[in-house]
């Protein structure tokens, strides 16, 4: 088999991983919506949030390495036009989309009141800030040519993860909005993992991947005994802990499953359509039911059942919105994460 082959197969099943991921996503957002409150207590859904957001960073960061082969003004160039405009658009249609559903009340409070507003809109889609500042903060790390001597690249190194401890130490006296709601510093070894595994993942044979799986397992384990079984009320360490355990075992398990699944044309196809367009599915499914689902225009009946059937509005209604603005911006669809 030849390396393009090989090459083509594992984009498949990474495709295939990151449709079936997302399906995992939208399934959380709508058990959410219709549990309310009582959604932390929910199993499935705390079951869901221990791994879903934390995996697709861990993705991100598997993608990331390809980044350290541009040039520091190319990376920034391109990460915006792929993250930070796309965020940018899409705030500003739930900004509208705010305004109009609430243009009674919106326009009648102060400006503190409207500016909280706002930055809440703002930071709806923290997911794409999250991987903008964790991929200039790990450029340095892994792009080794920009140093001349090596005791620079140390320093580099040590300088940017003591600022990332001070940031977990000092969280919340933190002034700086995208660190402490943008989970940019909860997120950033999950992502920092994803790097270390496209380096050195294919090198892991039975006996380490065993051990890995287990010492997650023991880790899962020691936390729910410890810490209490709902993650609503754990302290942002132990998120951070034990998102590390749960995401390393949903990897490897959902993995194994897309590479089964990679197999069988008639379940690839559609999960690789999903993967591909996952972005573009976490950003409109949010953008268009978000305002609604904040100003409740939407029934919740607090049910399993009543969460699918709107996980599979999400789904639909998703899609085609994707398709239309593929058909009308076509190249350009990039603008929108699409």
């Amino acid at each position: 088999m030849t390396n393009s082959k090989v090459e083509t197969r594992r984009d498949q099943s990474f495709d295939v991983l990151k449709g079936i991921l997302i399906l995992i996503v939208v399934l959380g957002h709508a058990l959410q919506y219709q549990y309310q409150e009582d959604c932390w207590h929910q199993p499935l859904f705390d079951g869901i949030y221990t791994f879903h957001m934390p995996l697709f960073v861990f993705v991100s960061g598997f993608f990331f390495y390809s980044c350290t082969r541009r040039s520091f003004h190319d990376m920034i160039v391109n990460k915006s036009k792929r993250l930070m405009l796309p965020w940018l658009i899409w705030s500003i249609v739930l900004v509208v989309a705010m305004c109009i559903i609430q243009k009674e009340t919106f326009f009648s409070l102060s400006t503190r009141e409207k500016g909280t507003i706002l930055f809440q809109e703002f930071q709806t889609f923290w997911y794409l800030i999250c991987v903008f500042v964790l991929t200039l903060f790990y450029y340095p790390i892994f792009k080794k040519d920009l140093y001349k001597k090596k005791l620079i690249h140390i320093a580099v190194v040590a300088f940017l993860f003591l600022a990332w401890l001070l940031s977990l130490i000092f969280f919340d006296d933190l002034p700086w909005f995208c660190l402490k709601y943008c989970q940019i510093t909860r997120q950033t070894l999950v992502f920092g993992l994803g790097v270390l595994y496209c380096l050195y993942g294919r090198k892991l044979t039975g006996g380490g991947i065993f051990l890995i799986l287990t010492l997650a397992v023991a880790g899962i384990v020691y936390d729910r005994l410890s810490w209490g079984r709902w993650i609503f009320d754990y302290t942002l360490e132990q998120r951070i802990i034990d998102g590390i355990w749960c995401t390393i075992i949903a990897f490897m398990v959902l993995k194994n499953i897309s590479n089964v699944v990679s197999k069988q044309s008639w379940l690839c196809k559609p999960l690789a359509y999903l993967g591909k367009n996952s972005l573009g599915i976490y950003l409109v499914h949010i953008a268009f039911f978000h305002p609604m689902l904040k100003n409740q225009l939407l029934p919740s009946y607090h049910t399993v059942s009543s969460s699918i059937i709107l996980f599979a509005c999400y789904l639909v209604i998703s899609i085609i919105i994707i398709e239309i603005i593929k058909r009308l911006l076509k190249d350009k669809s990039y603008l929108l994460g699409i």
